[in-house]
């Protein structure tokens, strides 16, 4: 019999998330990293200094993991200033536990058992960096499936709020700024975004002379909601952060009742999100998910008579969705992980955009033994909900 407690070594190399500048949301250190040290990618602390620190000072030195099932054990730091790395992680990775006899101190990191060298071995630099920390991620456990889950509602809180209060709001600036300080209000003590918020009105603004990804990952710019603008129909894609773990939702609404076309284009979006949805359970490829949904599509775009319907990306530049966890496009790919496994968590998000409407359902989903569960249903999706005034059929 395999012995189960046998390790394997994996490898980590320090070094600076490369997204950092361009989206304030991301952390400034790895999170592949944060999360094979179990540090924690969501405490401001850590992003405004310590985090800056060890990247800045230990760049370059390569980390050893003794790898059991799903833990992660440090047992090598390599590079000229391992010693120095070794301590500083020692003296800033404690937990302490209050209790009401006495406080207890426990360090997860740097214990006297890690070895220290002063370079890497030839083995170890012939190896990989992060893409062998990041199986770890791909199945999640009880306590990263209740964070991601506490991420959604505060998400689907503040977008229900969001929503509700739209006709009530000038601008979609306006309506943004009230609810990120709605987030932050209901994400205490630790409030946090996953990403910058997107919020288009219509399909006006950059992203409509813009292509591919420039096109649904618009710069942020602020709209008149009244007035000017006739039967304006609003994407709201936004997300919260608890515990280092990330939602990620999108929902598409009219401030004003819809129109019959407004109304005909959300129904094909509802019907390729509901087979999408319908088809994720454990076992089935997730390019087999993303087939079936491109090919009705092409189905919805003919039968909407929009012409070059056999181009199902000039419609829908992007894919079916993604993993979810420490970031919102998490690591690995849900392209790559193969078969879909229980407690994988991604994300069914069709979208069809046009000059004059974008329109897009995004979920955050488990996979579940039997099939799913969708962990984002704090807001509905339907056509009644969308309709608002009864006309859906």
């Amino acid at each position: 019999m395999a012995n189960r407690r046998a390790a394997t070594t994996v490898t980590l190399a320090v070094t600076r998330n490369a997204a950092y500048p361009e989206d304030p949301c991301n952390p400034y250190l790895h999170p592949t990293l944060l999360y094979a040290l179990q540090l924690a990618p969501h405490a401001p602390l850590w992003r405004n200094r310590h985090q800056k620190t060890l990247v800045d000072t230990f760049h370059g030195h390569w980390l050893v993991f003794a790898a059991t099932r799903r833990r992660l054990t440090l047992t090598a730091v390599c590079g000229p200033d391992s010693e120095r790395l070794k301590a500083w992680l020692s003296t800033r990775t404690r937990t302490r536990t209050r209790t009401r006899t006495r406080t207890r101190t426990r360090r997860h990191l740097a214990p006297a058992a890690v070895r220290c060298l002063p370079a890497p071995p030839d083995q170890l630099e012939r190896g990989g960096t992060c893409q062998y920390i990041t199986p770890w991620r791909a199945v999640k456990t009880s306590v990263e499936i209740a964070r991601v889950r506490r991420a959604c509602t505060i998400s689907c809180k503040t977008i229900r709020d969001m929503i509700a209060r739209a006709p009530s709001f000038a601008t979609s600036g306006e309506m943004l700024r009230h609810g990120l300080r709605t987030m932050r209000r209901l994400a205490r003590p630790v409030p946090d975004t996953a990403y910058t918020t997107i919020l288009t009105v219509g399909g006006r603004g950059p992203h409509r002379q813009a292509t591919g990804i420039h096109r649904v990952h618009p710069t942020f710019r602020s709209y008149a909601l009244t007035g000017a603008t006739t039967n304006p129909i609003l994407l709201l894609d936004m997300g919260a952060r608890y515990g280092g773990y990330c939602a990620d939702i999108t929902r598409t609404f009219p401030v004003q009742p819809p129109t019959a076309r407004q109304i005909d284009v959300y129904r094909s979006v509802l019907t390729l999100y509901t087979l999408g949805e319908s088809m994720v359970r454990p076992g089935i490829l997730y390019e087999t998910i993303d087939a079936a949904v491109r090919q009705q599509l092409k189905m919805e775009l003919q039968r909407l008579r929009f012409p070059h319907y056999a181009n199902t990306f000039k419609y829908m530049p992007h894919s079916l969705g993604h993993s979810v966890g420490i970031e919102v496009h998490d690591t690995p790919a849900i392209q790559d992980i193969g078969p879909l496994q229980p407690n994988m968590v991604l994300t069914i998000e069709p979208g069809i955009y046009l000059d004059d409407m974008d329109i897009r359902i995004e979920n955050t989903i488990r996979v579940t033994p039997d099939g799913c569960e969708v962990l984002s249903d704090g807001v509905p999706w339907d056509m009644a909900w969308f309709c608002r005034d009864g006309r859906a059929k």
